[in-house]
């Protein structure tokens, strides 16, 4: 066990690189995912140079003391939400977080409550649904990005928008419980309008009215998606889900009201709105994945085992006897991943499998569906088979039998997995020992004979491979094993008995996660693997030196607008992610360093020292920021004065 006295302590003190007064009391931090520094005070939110502590732009004053409960940081946008006044008056303004140009404001656009929004990033414009101000009515406003400013807006005209998609001609596709829309996104004009089965065209009148109020789905349960794929250009794929009840009385005139739902597909021609398909496809069920595979659309039902193709001509089921789908062991689908042509799946709730389909007739081609421990993580295509990593478990599947290849499998996660010069390691938990495991065959050693053992009755969580051995760790705990098999060392710095000093470390570590895990996501691009839920990786694959068209990949449309932020989204993201290709040479971690004394150190992961600290002195409920892409820490010593580290 480490302990660091007040001597030690106070040599290891990090010098803040800017400590700067923002004139206001800071409330709360938050380091986006492209390295905007915002922080909220009662004055209006203000965007921060990480690098000197200026502040770069503060917004109106009205969107001052805003709990960071109501703050969100949009997943792969430079956008930031926050939600000011009241749940029954609400302004909801939408941020830029480069510049901190307000691109939306529902108050400004006769908005009392706002009930999703979707970003049309190519046509440069955002489509808002919600209720004005003194009404019940859904409406849709359309506003352009650049200026923020409402482009139009249509009372009543449509129903509940439940999916939408920007085609990238200032055009976009709308789906609501009834109608599929294809819109002018600059002057809301409706190119054409059709009802989602074909079968009730002549009643679009009345279902329309339905559509419009929405009162008929009140407390019912939509899902929606729209797809459009390369592999069947022209055509747009639609799904809808649907709550429905069926009313029964039994022999004493007893009711019974039965809840169940259902699913509903169609294909049509994205130019005219023709449908494709001669017929709705209905399935029973809520929705589950749907993956655009070479042969047709593979649906999966999302409360049950169903599984099918549907054929992107006609509709019809490709798999199973008559076309009818197949039954997946286990439970509803929970990923896909590719492997050449064959569809990897993992299913089950309580009992999870994974599985290896013939895409052509949905039959497996393994002898038998794989059962494993947990939920299925990460796939990769090894020589020895498949090396996999659940939450529970990792091992090696043998493409033609099925069989497991390791004999015991490993008690381990996805981020217990590492390689170094081709070779696997993966720590265990059973026994707490590092295996080097041999990808060409799959034969598995312990190189450790003295098992690591952590205290404050953690776990690892992590094992990562550097130049002088793999280092293991979790939240309080670090260990460093050679590649011969010596333990070099074990620490272990105290917990905090304060559950609230963790919050942004924890965070941290999960932003730096997301920007790690992008080095799978762009293996599976060049593989042909996406997935919803498993990282794919191909270890044949090498890494483009310019990570630019990657990125663009891995942030979708956003990447792809003529907007001004769109430049420098990916010069921020391409910088952050070439700092997670190297490896960093310590972890962070916050203890207590004597009894109510805090600090937030900086260990090597070469040797277990601390580097360096940062006081947090008897702060119970320090707000501190870290960034572990570009190493910056953040904490607010005093009520308006940030301290910003760099490392």
């Amino acid at each position: 066990m480490l302990l660091l006295t007040g001597f030690a302590f106070n040599t290891f003190a990090q010098a803040p690189a800017f400590e700067m007064d923002m004139g206001t009391q800071v409330q709360w931090q938050r380091m986006t995912q492209f390295g905007s520094f915002i922080v909220g005070t009662p004055k209006g939110v203000k965007g921060v140079d990480p690098e000197t502590g200026k502040v770069l732009w503060t917004t109106h004053e009205k969107y001052g003391n805003i709990p960071e409960d109501r703050v969100e940081l949009i997943e792969n946008s430079p956008f930031i939400a926050l939600t000011a006044g009241t749940q029954e008056n609400e302004d909801l303004a939408i941020i830029e977080s480069f510049d901190g140009t307000v691109v939306f404001s529902s108050r400004d656009a006769g908005l009392q409550k706002v009930v999703s929004r979707y970003f049309l990033y190519q046509s440069g414009k955002i489509l808002v649904l919600g209720t004005g101000v003194g009404s019940k009515t859904p409406s849709i406003h359309m506003v352009d990005m650049g200026t923020g400013k409402k482009v139009w807006s249509k009372e009543s005209d449509f129903g509940i928008v439940t999916a939408c998609k920007d085609l990238g001609n200032d055009e976009f596709l709308a789906l609501t419980a009834f109608f599929v829309y294809r819109i002018n996104a600059k002057t809301g004009d409706v190119v054409w309008k059709k009802p989602v089965d074909p079968k009730m065209d002549k009643m679009s009148g009345f279902m329309g009215m339905l559509d419009k109020g929405g009162a008929f789905f009140d407390g019912k349960q939509i899902t929606a998606a729209i797809v459009t794929t390369p592999k069947k250009e022209g055509t747009v794929f639609i799904a809808v889900q649907a709550e429905k009840s069926k009313e029964s009385t039994d022999s004493k005139g007893q009711k019974t009201v039965t809840k169940f739902f259902e699913r509903n597909y169609m294909a049509f021609d994205i130019n005219n709105g023709n449908t494709v398909w001669p017929a709705l496809v209905n399935l029973p069920g809520k929705m589950g994945i749907l993956v655009a595979d070479e042969k047709g659309l593979v649906v999966s039902q999302g409360d049950g085992n169903d599984m099918n193709c549907l054929d992107y001509t006609t509709g019809k089921g490709l798999w199973g006897k008559k076309g009818n789908g197949i039954s997946v062991k286990g439970g509803p689908l929970q990923g896909t991943a590719y492997i050449g042509s064959d569809l990897v799946i993992a299913s089950g709730e309580k009992n999870n499998y994974i599985d290896i389909l013939n895409t052509s007739t949905g039959e497996s081609k393994l002898a038998k569906p794989v059962k494993v421990d947990g939920m299925v993580k990460y796939i990769e295509v090894i020589p020895a088979g498949i090396l996999f990593a659940t939450n529970e478990e990792v091992n090696i599947i043998n493409q033609t039998t099925g069989e497991k290849v390791i004999a015991k499998s490993f008690k381990a996660s996805d981020g217990l997995v590492t390689e170094m010069n081709g070779k696997k390691y993966v720590f265990n938990l059973k026994d707490n020992l590092l295996y080097e495991v041999d990808p060409s065959n799959g034969t598995a050693k312990a190189l450790n004979t003295a098992p690591v053992e952590f205290q404050g009755k953690e776990d690892a969580t992590r094992a990562e491979a550097v130049a002088d051995g793999v280092v293991i760790s979790s939240d309080q705990n670090i260990a460093l094993i050679d590649y011969k098999g010596s333990v070099k060392f074990t620490k272990y710095f105290a917990a905090p008995r304060e559950s609230g000093l963790k919050r942004a470390l924890l965070y941290a570590n999960a932003v730096y996660g997301a920007y790690a895990t992008m080095v799978y996501g762009m293996s599976s691009a060049a593989f042909g693997a996406v997935s919803q839920s498993i990282q794919v990786k191909n270890s044949n694959d090498k890494l483009a030196k310019d990570v630019t068209g990657a990125v663009s990949n891995v942030y979708g449309d956003a990447s792809k607008s003529a907007m001004g932020f769109t430049g420098k989204m990916l010069a921020a993201a391409n910088k952050r992610f070439k700092a997670t290709q190297g490896t960093n040479d310590y972890m962070y971690i916050m203890t207590e360093v004597a009894k109510k004394q805090y600090a937030l150190v900086r260990v090597s992961k070469k040797t277990g020292e601390t580097l360096s600290t940062i006081d947090l002195a008897k702060d119970k409920t320090p707000i501190y920021e870290i960034d572990g892409v570009e190493n910056r820490v953040f904490y607010l010593y005093k009520d308006n004065v940030i301290r910003g580290y760099k490392f």
